[in-house]
This record gives C-alpha cells, sequence and structure tokens, in this order.
C-alpha cells in the first residue's frame, strides 16, 4: 500500500509489528522512514529503494492474461493452458462418457490434470463429491448434490438477519468434513481450498467438492506460506484452513485474510489448535476426529463400525 508518499509491503508475522499493523488498523504505528519504500517482515523493518518500489508495482500490476474459460469462470494464463492439457490427457479421455442430465448430474471443465486423479481417486468414498465420467462437451460429469455452504451460512433474509438451521446439522457438517478430509489425507491428496463455497450440504449431511489441488483462498493461507517459511503444501495447510472453515460455520461470516480469529463457541478450543501459528503443533486429521469423538454435540455423529455410509451419503 502508499501512505503519504511511502510504499509499505507487510508479510504478517503474527505477535509481531507485523501482525498489528495488519489487525489494528492504526496507520499511527507505521515505521517512519525517508526511503521510497519498506518491506516489513515480522518486526523486521527493510528499507527500499525507488528502483526496488517500482518492480514490486510492476509485479503486482503485471498482466497475467486473465480471461474466461468456456464456463465462464475467470481464470489466467496458466489456468487456461491447464484446462487444455486435463482434457487432452489420457486419463480424461479414459472417463466413460455419460449421458448428461441436468436434474441428477453437474458438468463443469476439468481444472488440471490432479483434478481429474483425484476425482478418480476417491470415487466410491463417501463425504466427497462423485465422478461419474465425461460427456460430449469435455465436461466432468459429477453426481449433484445440494447447494454450496456458503448460500446458506450467507443467506439474509429480506426482513434482516440470516436464514436459520438446526443446530445439530452443524454438527454434522463438521463430522462430515472432516471424514472427507481423512480419506484425501489417507490418499496424499491436500485439498488446498477448504472453505464453505468448497462444502455441498444437503440438509444435515455435507461433502466436500471442487479437489482441484490448485490455489487457495487467501483466508485459509497458513502464516508459514505468507512468511515464505515453507513454500511446499502439505496436511497441516489443511488443518489451519479446517480451522477457518470451523470458524467461518460458528460465526457464520468470512474471516478476512491474515486478521486474528476469535475461537469461540463449542470448538473454540479445536478450531485454536488448528489455526496455531506453528505448524507442528496443530494436530493431525486423525487427532481432529479424536476430539471430535469426545465431544457430546459431535460424538455420537461418526458412523459406528456396523454402519455403511454409501458414496451418495445412503446409510445401509
Amino acid at each position: 500500500m502508499d501512505y503519504k508518499g511511502t510504499y509499505y509491503e507487510v508479510r504478517r508475522v503474527p505477535g509481531t509489528l507485523s501482525d498489528r499493523l495488519m489487525n489494528e488498523d492504526d496507520f499511527g504505528i507505521l515505521p517512519k522512514t525517508t526511503s521510497p519504500g519498506v518491506l516489513i517482515i515480522g518486526d523486521k523493518v527493510e528499507p527500499m529503494t525507488l528502483e526496488q518500489v517500482e518492480n514490486r508495482k510492476k509485479y503486482f500490476k503485471r498482466d497475467i492474461g486473465w480471461g474466461q474459460d468456456a464456463d465462464g469462470r475467470w481464470t489466467d494464463g496458466e489456468g487456461l493452458k491447464d484446462v487444455q492439457l486435463a482434457l487432452a490427457s489420457d486419463v480424461f479421455k479414459s472417463l466413460p462418457l455419460v449421458h448428461f442430465d441436468e436434474i441428477i448430474h453437474h458438468a463443469k471443465l476439468p481444472r488440471s490434470i490432479q483434478e481429474i486423479r483425484n476425482l478418480v481417486s476417491v470415487q466410491g468414498y463417501p463425504y466427497l463429491v462423485q465422478l461419474i465420467g465425461r460427456s460430449d462437451n469435455d465436461r466432468l460429469i459429477t453426481l449433484k448434490f445440494g447447494k454450496d455452504l456458503t448460500s446458506l451460512l450467507m443467506n439474509f433474509l429480506p426482513e434482516g438477519g440470516k436464514a436459520s438451521f438446526p443446530e445439530e446439522w452443524k454438527y454434522q457438517w463438521i463430522v462430515d468434513i472432516v471424514l472427507g478430509l481423512q480419506t484425501l489425507h489417507m490418499r496424499n491428496i491436500f485439498h488446498r481450498d477448504l472453505t464453505s463455497n468448497n462444502v455441498l450440504y444437503d440438509e444435515e449431511h455435507a461433502i466436500l467438492c471442487d479437489l482441484e489441488s490448485g490455489p487457495h483462498t487467501s483466508h485459509t493461507i497458513p502464516p508459514e506460506l505468507v512468511q515464505e517459511v515453507c513454500t511446499e503444501f502439505n496436511e497441516t495447510m489443511d488443518i489451519y484452513a479446517f480451522g477457518t472453515l470451523l470458524w467461518t460455520i460458528e460465526n457464520r461470516n468470512m474471516p478476512r485474510a491474515h486478521r486474528n480469529l476469535k475461537c469461540t463457541g463449542v470448538f473454540a478450543g479445536l478450531m485454536s489448535k488448528c489455526l496455531s501459528v506453528e505448524p507442528q503443533e496443530r494436530p493431525t486429521i486423525d487427532e481432529v476426529i479424536a476430539e471430535l469423538k469426545e465431544l457430546p454435540q459431535t460424538a455420537s455423529l461418526f458412523p459406528g463400525l456396523d454402519t455403511l455410509i454409501t458414496a451418495d451419503m445412503t446409510v445401509v
């Protein structure tokens, strides 16, 4: 950002000056400088030359070739290239041709070869979107399931307030979400974009969708990625995103990126662990499930050993 003629670039490190700048909106604590710009990482303040400032501004304003794909979704040039590679791939061509029925099916362009592989890998597993084939106009065909969770959580009524739903639904959604995430992690798949936009609900049950393993939403990005301490995505980052999803469900709001989140409600303890600044302090998905099995609100919602949940979320 530019403030009084000085360019400031802030990379948040919790508990430091950068954290206060991101959370307090107090321009008075910006460090004074005679340099054209300042890079702030944690408590470290580095002056920037005019050339560095201009290069950073060019980087953020660069033309990355945004355009619309055949589904009408906006993507960059690399994204469009990934779609083309996916359509030409052997794994896509090997999918069975399916006649599209808008009542029971959902159709979309594959976003990447990895997305197709992920969908194939979880075929037959509950709590996850189910791929059944491809259409003759080059779309992935999945089974339709309810609506996206955001549409309910953020559903404002004309008379004010938000649409209500049974509290028990919330508990079952969380159980279904962690069981879906457990299946992904068991198969070495990271979701990378675990938000309410990518959770589909049908009354009390939920499944995960958009297994693109692609770019993640800003408010789910963990501190270690922002700080560039770690550049390779791993399961602890999905757990951080699950913490932000818990916060979204509990507060019925979208968290602002890089802001401190106040953990409240029956899941406050688990939420706080998932949102830990230190990746090694976050629980694994198995530890998340173990903790949920100890909470009275969710303990009885896990399927028993003699219960079979089919891929279409039918209890047998």
